[in-house]
Order: structure tokens, then C-alpha cells, then sequence
């Protein structure tokens, strides 16, 4: 009978660890950290933004102009990551960053630095970059760290843009972009205080790492009358296939030893539409060299995936005024909270500013945080 028992129990183990696989955070959506943008609230399937096209609509590629960044620095971060800053110019700098996390009893984190890998190329019909992005992403609640999330990101954009029908008057463009992309990332999902302090008697070399690639393919299309009326429409990741591959330490990572099979996944794909209109153009006054105004309806399928977010968060509008065709100032809404920006064009190099209120909750107001941009970019 013991060994039924024990050949039962045999069985039971292989099936059991067979199957298992380690539990891995959901794909990241590469991003890019643009106070251009922002400053806005974030309407972007009719703005035109030189390299930064490349983050917006591609099927506006037809229309640009030829521009190229050399590099940049980029910052986000919201309000809860400024008292971690500390944490840099302590003697011991992870213990520091973790007791911060548990010094009330919700921390949300959420830090991006894009650059100093900024390189990018845009003229008339196509536009092309590579860029680094590093993120450091903490949800903590009641002494259980939900989330961390630390890492690195490299990703290389491009696409084509063609202008389809043009009577000088209409023009219908359509664009297409692809997408590659590399992520590392140093991960615990669920981990009491207790465990975190034993991360960091390992400088977080113990936690779990997860290295992700993927491909995309984002889509866009555009009519424009003349510069007065803009319409927009995209699709973000409208096929993204993510492939993420588990280690269980830095060590095994740097060994190549993995900790399970590799998990496919793909990003949620992004349709989002809008409408533009830019009534005061280039050359068309003195003072000022542009006018524009924004409006947006964002990610139109997240209702079928998150049935309990308000529609009115993915509400977005902007506006934008430049004088000289240095001093830009920005005002927008999105997810209901006021967004402003401003901007100095040096020609060869430029500074970008915006502030702004996020929504982590699914209702409007329910849960907000301050989130504040800084950019120098190198664009010419």
C-alpha cells in the first residue's frame, strides 16, 4: 500500500512541476517620454510633431518635413517617485528606495527616462529611430508590494507614409509603421515587506527577471482639408506578439539558465480617433507661427477588455501656440485632469516642460497622481 502511495505522489509531483511555469508580469507597452506631448493631453492621431511623428499617427509621415534628433533626455515621473529620489544620494541605495516604499500605506511609483539613445530621421513619407527607455515601476498597498518593476528598454521604430488622393485641397494619406523591441526587467509581483527585505540583502539579484522581445505593426489614416480640418485614425499594435522568457536570478540570467518555457502574448491593439484643425499656419502672421486645437478619442476597444473604466477617460483635447517659432505653449485635458506644457526652440536644441494629473482608477476622480516631464532634446 506505502507504494501506491509513494508512486502516486511521484506522479502527482512530475504532472504538478511539469506543467507549472513561473508567474510573469503582463507584456509593457514600449513607450516613449514626450513633454511635447503630454503638455497636450496626449492627442495624437492629427499631430505633427517633426521625429516625434514617429510616436502619434504614421499616416502623417506624407507631410513632414526633414528633421533629425542626435539624442535627448527625457524624464517622467509622478509624484510618489520624487521623495525616492533620496534614495540616490544614500550610502545604501536599494535599502533606501525600499524603505521609502513602506513609509505610508499606498506608494504607486512610476519613473521613465527616455535616452541619451535618441536617434531618429523624418522627411516627407518616412520616418525611422532607435531609443533606450528606462522605467522603475512600484505599486505598493498595506505592506504587499503588488508590482515592481525595474529595468531597461531598447526599441527601433519605423514606417512609411503615402499620400493616396491629393486635389491640393483634399488630401486622404495612409500610413504604416513596424516596430522591434527588447526589454529586461527585474520583477516581484505579490511579495510581502519581508520578502522585498530580503531582496535587498541581495541588491534585488534575487528577484525574478524576465527578458521580452517583440514585432508590431501600428496602421494610420488621415484627411486633411487643407490645414483647416484634420481626421485621424490609428490603430496601435494592431499585431504585437510578445515572447517573454523567465530567469530566476541575475545569475541564471547572466547563465542563460531559464526558468520555464517561453510565454507568448500579445499587446492589446490601440484604435484610437480624432479630429485637428490648425486655422493660424507657418508664414501666415508675424507673431504668432502656429495655432492648433486637438481632439481625441482614445483606445475605442478598451471597453471590451476593461468593462468597469469610464468612457470619459479616454476623452483627450489639446492646444498649441507658438510664437516666433520659439515659445510654444500647451494646454490639454485627459481622463478629465488639465494638462500644460511649454516649450524653447533653441533650433539646435530644445527644452520641453509638462505637468499634469494621471487617473489610476477606473472612475473619473477616483485616484490620481501629479506627473511631471522634463526633456533636452538635440533636434535639427
Amino acid at each position: 500500500m506505502k507504494k501506491v502511495i509513494v508512486f502516486l505522489f511521484l506522479c502527482t509531483a512530475v504532472v504538478f512541476f511539469g506543467f507549472a511555469q513561473i508567474t510573469m508580469p503582463e507584456p509593457v507597452e514600449p513607450s516613449y517620454v514626450s513633454p511635447r506631448i503630454s503638455g497636450l493631453g496626449i492627442p495624437f492621431t492629427t499631430y505633427q510633431a517633426g521625429t516625434e511623428t514617429l510616436f502619434t499617427n504614421p499616416a502623417l509621415f506624407p507631410f513632414l518635413t526633414k528633421r533629425w534628433s542626435a539624442g535627448k533626455i527625457a524624464l517622467h515621473a509622478n509624484e510618489d517617485s520624487f521623495g525616492g529620489f533620496s534614495s540616490i544620494f544614500a550610502p545604501e541605495k536599494i535599502k533606501a528606495f525600499t524603505d521609502y516604499l513602506y513609509t505610508s500605506n499606498s506608494k504607486y511609483i512610476d519613473f521613465a527616462a527616455t535616452g541619451p539613445l535618441a536617434l531618429s530621421l523624418a522627411d516627407k513619407n518616412f520616418a525611422v529611430g532607435i531609443f533606450n527607455r528606462s522605467i522603475a515601476h512600484a505599486d505598493v498597498e498595506s505592506t504587499v508590494t503588488k508590482k515592481l518593476l525595474i529595468g531597461e528598454e531598447l526599441l527601433l521604430t519605423g514606417g512609411y507614409g503615402i499620400c493616396v488622393y491629393d486635389d491640393d485641397v483634399n488630401k486622404v494619406a495612409l500610413g504604416f509603421q513596424m516596430k522591434g523591441f527588447f526589454q529586461t526587467f527585474s520583477y516581484a509581483l505579490n511579495k510581502s515587506k519581508a520578502d522585498m527585505a530580503l531582496a535587498v540583502n541581495s541588491q534585488f539579484k534575487d528577484l525574478n527577471i524576465v527578458l521580452a522581445g517583440g514585432v508590431g505593426l501600428d496602421a494610420g489614416f488621415l484627411y486633411k482639408y487643407d490645414n483647416y480640418f484634420f481626421l485621424g485614425l490609428t490603430c496601435k499594435d494592431a499585431y504585437t506578439p510578445v515572447f517573454l522568457i523567465p530567469y530566476n536570478s541575475f545569475e541564471d540570467y547572466k547563465k542563460a539558465v531559464t526558468a520555464g518555457k517561453t510565454q507568448y502574448k500579445t499587446l492589446l491593439p490601440n484604435l484610437s480617433v480624432g479630429i485637428g484643425s490648425m486655422p493660424i499656419f507657418e508664414d501666415m502672421w508675424t507673431t504668432i507661427s502656429s495655432l492648433s486645437f486637438y481632439l481625441d478619442y482614445e483606445n475605442i476597444l478598451e471597453p471590451i477588455f476593461n468593462k468597469n473604466k469610464s468612457p470619459l477617460l479616454n476623452i483627450a483635447f489639446g492646444t498649441e501656440i507658438v510664437f516666433h517659432k520659439v515659445l510654444s505653449f500647451r494646454l490639454g485635458m485627459h481622463e478629465l485632469y488639465p494638462h500644460l506644457g511649454v516649450g524653447l526652440d533653441f533650433t539646435y536644441f530644445q527644452i520641453d516642460f509638462s505637468a499634469f494629473l494621471n487617473e489610476l482608477g477606473n472612475k473619473p476622480w477616483e485616484k490620481h497622481k501629479i506627473g511631471l516631464d522634463l526633456a533636452f532634446s538635440f533636434e535639427y
